[in-house]
């Protein structure tokens, strides 16, 4: 939880997708009426200028209690994404890849593929 007592879900992507990232992040924050804070590493909102982003990334997936994390297969291969998923990962939270841009559940590269993963563009798969 934050200091707001809100839950804290972690949003992983590659810098490059912010644009997928933020509109996800606005659908999450809309459907959850503001009751969740949506950390996006790469948002304002979320790391505002000037803040030490090191330690406010640990914080924030210190507090987390869900990842999702954007698959795609530029994201898929950068460390820093799977660093952090590693981070969910050890602390026992749930990691939810999500895939998009080509990427496929199918294709998922271990370990990300053990885990159960859902596609953007399937309505049925963001219900469940």
């Amino acid at each position: 939880m934050t200091d707001s007592g809100r839950q804290v879900l972690f949003l992983s992507h590659a810098a490059p997708e912010y644009a997928i990232c933020r509109r996800l992040k606005d659908a999450i924050e809309a459907a959850f009426l503001g009751g969740v804070d949506v950390f996006v590493s790469s948002d304002a909102r979320s790391l505002p200028p000037g803040s030490r982003w090191l330690p406010t990334i640990t914080e924030k997936l210190t507090a987390a209690r869900l990842m999702m994390l954007l698959a795609s297969p530029a994201s898929v291969p950068r460390p820093w994404l799977n660093f952090e998923a590693g981070a969910a990962w050890i602390r026992g939270i749930d990691v939810i890849p999500i895939c998009h841009s080509g990427m496929t559940v199918s294709a998922l590269p271990s370990p990300l593929s053990e885990l159960t993963a859902i596609t953007l563009s399937d309505p049925e798969g963001l219900r469940g």
